[in-house]
């Protein structure tokens, strides 16, 4: 598993990057935008046939962290990547000590000493679905049910999933008289998960009755939650 420090130590040592300026003889400040990319144990630049390595100072590199979410994951197969708007010094490679020199085909090396904006761009995650259950004609969220529910959005934002799209199904048994239940389910469980951060815009919430009368009555009383997530942010 890739973890932060990881990502950041890389960051550090090894990278290319795409960004909008003519590379220089001499040292010189540099000030843009650039798109750097983790993915393995390299970076690839975004369209540049000459990439430059990079540095970071200590912090440059806090201030890159910040843009990771808590206990960052990234998901397997995917790819770390981050837009930045930065400050720092554009400079050719050491040929003479191979500092990103011949050795590691670089010709410039950008160290960044100010990261003035930053953001990670969200990828895409495998389909997520997660199941709570309820008592007889009840529609309360108890601890269990909100475990599972804090699980579901933790994941999605520890491994910053595009998310495109939630669904959220309510089912009720033969058991329960309130007609209404499985909508009141759903309700209940939407207004979890938007308390939890996931956006009111792609959440749709939905009563389907008693729609699966192949399970035993007890397990149709669940609200079953899909977080799609299909494809990666791209800029």
């Amino acid at each position: 598993m890739k973890t932060l420090s990881n990502i950041l130590a890389a960051l550090f040592t090894a990278a290319t990057l795409a960004a909008c300026a003519t590379a220089p003889d001499a040292p010189q400040r540099y000030s843009g935008e650039v798109l750097i990319w983790f993915e393995g144990q390299s970076f690839h630049a975004d369209g540049e046939d000459a990439p430059w390595a990079l540095g970071l100072t200590s912090d440059a590199m806090r201030e890159l962290g910040a843009v990771y979410p808590e206990n960052y994951a990234p998901p397997p197969a995917s790819a770390t990547r981050i837009v930045v708007n930065v400050e720092g010094v554009l400079a050719p490679a050491n040929r003479d000590a191979h500092r990103y020199g011949p050795i590691g085909r670089y010709e410039h090396y950008l160290t960044i000493t100010r990261v003035i904006d930053a953001r990670l761009l969200r990828t895409a995650c495998e389909t997520h679905v997660a199941i709570v259950y309820f008592d007889v004609n009840d529609v309360a969220i108890n601890e269990v049910s909100a475990a599972i529910i804090d699980n579901a959005v933790h994941l999605t934002q520890r491994q910053a999933c595009n998310v495109s799209s939630v669904s959220v199904i309510g089912h009720a048994d033969g058991a329960e008289t309130d007609p209404a239940v499985s909508d009141r389910r759903a309700a209940a469980v939407r207004d979890a998960l938007i308390a939890r951060g996931m956006a009111d815009d792609l959440i749709t919430a939905n009563g389907g009755g008693e729609t699966r009368p192949d399970l035993e009555d007890g397990l149709n009383r669940n609200v079953t939650i899909t977080i799609e997530a299909p494809t990666s942010e791209t800029r």
